[in-house]
């Protein structure tokens, strides 16, 4: 892979998505009819490609080139109509590889239009599920008691020792009457219990409550034990039940609030650093993002962010102070970097801006580890790694840019390393590439329509890129479940 590669790269991932679309409209035009399609598990689903080219030469033939989502190529070739239209239909059903279709169109060996649509499984709501079996979901109004006073002796003689529930409710009124007659009217409850002292209310006049849970929500339970409903219709059930209130969702447990992360910048007489200084106070680069992170996160004390001098290119976490450093050293060395490659200042600033996000992400994700003992398998270089791509990521554009600049850090780093040496691949850190590549990959599964260029250039390979949408899905999920118990309202992932 050639170094230009790498800039190629910085230029595909800043620049907007709609200026990548890949089509040539003075030869033809193509539709897939809509971005997403939906199949039932008992029925076909038919999609059809369509289009026009503007010029037919002859019996030259349209050839439709539709990749899987496993990247298995299949395809078709067309004869226009003398008009130029062409059309293909395509059947799935639930056998079919859910996923992305991308479907590439060329005419006398020119492609012209590349369009992609999704096949997802159709979900069914749990009225549509209960309708199949004939359930039905019961609306139960409420009772309104019946607006009669009861009578109430004038010197009732008090009764004791009952070994039997006593017998004054009238059998054609709801219980609830009594009941609400008794935790409503002072008077009635006084007599009540000085009357029947051994017994409740609800025990008087045969109370029974009724069960929370609906029917419906039961049979649910009993056909997934059966194995005749999917984990997904089970866990949709479960949803409504949450939904309603019926299931309260505690799993975020409160930790309490008792610190802040806190900027602070050690004084220097370097100039170059006194401008860097200036330049990121001016920013407020680190004073936002410390605001921003107190908004989402209770932390058990307090967590300096240093900026200072450290005679080294680096960035650490000290936990044995609670401090992450960012060094003077790192941002004057990005600024060299971003400079050397580009001349135009705004993709400069914006390439040393975004490195340097990631890489307080990066140690953030260190931080973070440290504070709340949380546990990790595998090397936690990568994790935090994963862990700052992926807030990046939910950024959506606003993290792009980051993601570029680090994919270009670790990529040109990568390039310029010719031997390799054993203390390298000892390192806690992956090597330079491999970080380079897992950027891209999780890029690519975060959303593999607006990244599917990463593929087209060969900046991913298409053997690792069959896995990326499952990686970004596990690690992200992984990380929201470790991070819950310390989140305010707001979560530092998706919020």
């Amino acid at each position: 892979m050639k170094l230009l590669i790498i800039f190629v790269l910085a230029f595909v991932l800043l620049i907007p998505s709609n200026v990548l679309a890949q089509s040539n409209n003075d030869v033809g035009t193509l539709d897939v009819g809509q971005d997403t399609y939906e199949v039932l598990s008992s029925e076909k689903l038919f999609i059809t490609i369509s289009g026009n080219i503007k010029y037919t030469l002859g019996t030259k033939m349209v050839t439709l080139s539709i990749v899987n989502p496993d990247n298995e190529p299949d395809g078709a070739k067309l004869v226009p109509s003398s008009n130029g239209n062409f059309e293909y239909i395509i059947e799935f059903d639930s056998e079919s590889i859910k996923g992305e279709y991308k479907v590439f169109a060329s005419y006398n060996g020119d492609v012209f239009e590349t369009k992609s649509f999704v096949l997802k499984e159709k979900k069914l709501s749990i009225e549509d599920i209960l309708k199949a079996r004939g359930e039905k979901i019961d609306k139960e109004e409420p009772v309104i008691p019946e607006p009669v006073d009861e009578p109430i002796p004038d010197d009732p003689a008090p009764v004791s020792n009952q070994s039997h529930v006593p017998n004054f409710a009238d059998p054609n009124k709801d219980p609830q009457y009594y009941l609400d007659r008794y935790y409503n009217e002072i008077k009635y409850k006084l007599w009540f219990d000085s009357n029947y002292p051994d017994y409740t209310i609800e025990e008087a006049v045969g109370f029974v409550p009724k069960s929370l849970v609906p029917v419906w929500v039961k049979n649910i339970s009993l056909w997934f034990g059966e194995g005749t409903i999917s984990e997904v219709e089970f866990l949709d059930a479960v949803s409504f039940l949450i939904k309603n209130n019926i299931l309260q969702d505690e799993s975020n447990s409160s930790v309490e609030d008792k610190g802040n992360f806190q900027v602070m910048y050690d004084s220097t007489s370097n100039l170059k650093y006194i401008k860097i200084q200036n330049d990121l106070k001016q920013l407020q680069f680190f004073e936002k993002k410390s605001k921003d992170l107190n908004s989402k996160l209770n932390l058990p004390s307090n967590i300096l962010v240093n900026v200072a001098e450290c005679n080294e290119i680096n960035a650490f976490y000290d936990g044995s102070i609670d401090t992450i450093i960012m060094c003077y050293e790192m941002m004057e060395y990005l600024d060299e970097l971003f400079t050397s490659m580009y001349d135009d200042e705004q993709t400069i600033r914006a390439g040393i801006h975004g490195a340097l996000e990631f890489f307080f992400l990066h140690e953030l994700g260190h931080a973070l580890i440290d504070v709340y003992d949380i546990p990790i398998t595998g090397m936690e270089e990568d994790a935090v790694d994963q862990l700052a791509a992926i807030i990046l990521l939910q950024k959506g554009n606003d993290g792009i840019p980051a993601i570029a600049a680090t994919s270009v850090f670790f990529g040109v780093h990568g390039m310029s390393v010719t031997d390799v040496d054993q203390l390298s691949f000892a390192d806690e850190h992956s090597l330079d590439l491999q970080r380079f590549y897992n950027i891209l990959c999780f890029t690519y599964g975060s959303d593999v329509t607006e990244y599917g260029v990463l593929i087209d250039l060969n900046l991913l390979p298409e053997e690792r890129s069959i896995r990326c949408t499952d990686e970004y899905s596990q690690i992200s999920q992984s990380w929201r479940t470790l991070l819950s118990p310390y989140e305010k309202s707001l979560s530092l992932i998706d919020g």
